[in-house]
C-alpha cells in the first residue's frame, strides 16, 4: 500500500497509508472541511488545519536504504573526502561521518516535503479543495 504526505497549512506533516489515492482523498477533504468550518481535528480537540499538499510515495519515505553498492560506496567516498579536505590535504572524518549517514527529514520549507526520499507523485488540491 502507498505512504502519502499530507503537508498542511501551518508547514506541519503527517504520514499515513491508504490503498488508494482515492481512499486517502476521502480523509482529506474530511480534514479539509473540518479546517475551513472551524472544527476540531481529531481526538485531542485541537482545531483542524486545511491540507494544502498531499504527496504519495511507494513505501514510507522514512525507510532509507542502509546498502548500496561497492561501485556506488566508492563515488560517495571520494566524493565525500573532496568536499571535506583541507588546504593541505587533511580529510575532516567526523564530517565524512556525518555525511554518509542515511537522513530521512531534511529541513524544508514551510509547504515543502520534510522527506529527504523523493515522492513517487502528487495529488492535486483540486480533488479534495472544491
Amino acid at each position: 500500500m502507498p505512504f502519502y504526505e499530507l503537508i498542511f497549512e501551518t508547514g506541519d506533516d503527517s504520514i499515513t497509508e491508504a490503498e488508494s489515492d482515492e481512499a486517502v482523498l476521502v480523509g482529506v477533504r474530511n480534514q479539509h472541511e473540518r479546517a475551513k468550518r472551524g472544527e476540531v481535528g481529531g481526538p485531542a480537540g485541537a482545531r483542524a488545519e486545511r491540507v494544502v499538499r498531499v504527496l504519495r510515495y511507494e513505501r514510507h519515505p522514512a525507510d532509507l536504504p542502509t546498502a548500496v553498492s561497492g561501485d556506488e560506496a566508492n563515488a560517495r567516498m571520494t566524493e565525500l573526502f573532496d568536499a571535506n579536505k583541507d588546504e593541505n590535504g587533511v580529510v575532516d572524518l567526523t564530517a565524512v561521518a556525518g555525511a554518509l549517514e542515511p537522513r530521512a527529514r531534511v529541513e524544508s520549507g514551510p509547504h515543502e516535503s520534510n522527506y529527504a526520499m523523493q515522492e513517487e507523485s502528487e495529488l492535486k488540491s483540486k480533488e479534495w479543495d472544491k
